[in-house]
């Protein structure tokens, strides 16, 4: 008898399409789960995409503590290529270079042909010319193998001139791969974001 009572107690209603009260159950709970990723993902994305601004409007105005803070906070939100590439520049700005090393190789890993692998690579260089001049020669021109395939700007020559005396003036080189990423970068962020810029005739298959 009481065997029988227990087994009645579990029984559910199994007609089609009726939905019992234990699956309903389930459908809010993992409803509930989901939502609160996409929100939490939906955070997480708006706290990376607005240190990303920030450091870079740092940046521009060379206030590299504030900048490094930044992007430190986009690394936490998100560490992906792109914001290791940006933490490596703040930390070479601020003569960290044993930081800005570690960030820079750690971004190249991620993303060895990526988007922003130009900024890491050129910041590498840097770095490496600083510590050792054979390596740092070897590294400015994988820099310079690299960024001659993607339709370069002009000043890739004055590069290859430095390279070709031997003589490397690491401030003007700084300021050369400032601009030569930042452009690249942009017109990358142009198009993808707007479908406009240099990259927006590639669009068929680009080169980038």
């Amino acid at each position: 008898m009481w065997k029988t009572l227990r087994a009645g107690i579990g029984i559910r209603n199994r007609k089609a399409g009726e939905i019992t009260p234990c699956r309903g159950l389930r459908w809010v709970l993992l409803w509930a789960v989901v939502t609160c990723c996409l929100a939490s993902c939906t955070t997480t994305y708006s706290i990376y995409y607005s240190d990303m601004l920030r450091g870079k409007s740092a940046l521009q105005l060379k206030d590299y503590e504030k900048a490094r803070t930044s992007f430190e906070g986009a690394a936490a939100a998100n560490k992906d290529a792109r914001s290791l590439a940006y933490l490596a520049t703040a930390e070479y700005k601020l003569n960290h270079l044993d930081k800005a090393g570690i960030y820079a190789q750690e971004s190249l890993k991620l993303a060895p042909y990526g988007y922003y692998s130009l900024r890491a690579r050129g910041y590498d260089a840097l770095i490496q010319l600083r510590r050792d001049r054979v390596k740092g020669l070897s590294a400015l021109q994988d820099y310079v193998n690299w960024y001659q395939l993607r339709d370069p700007m002009m000043s890739i020559d004055d590069i290859r001139v430095m390279m070709e005396k031997k003589e490397i003036d690491l401030v003007t080189l700084e300021r050369l791969i400032d601009e030569q990423a930042g452009q690249y970068e942009t017109d990358i962020e142009d198009y993808q974001d707007l479908r406009t810029g240099f990259y927006e005739r590639w669009s068929g298959g680009g080169r980038f």
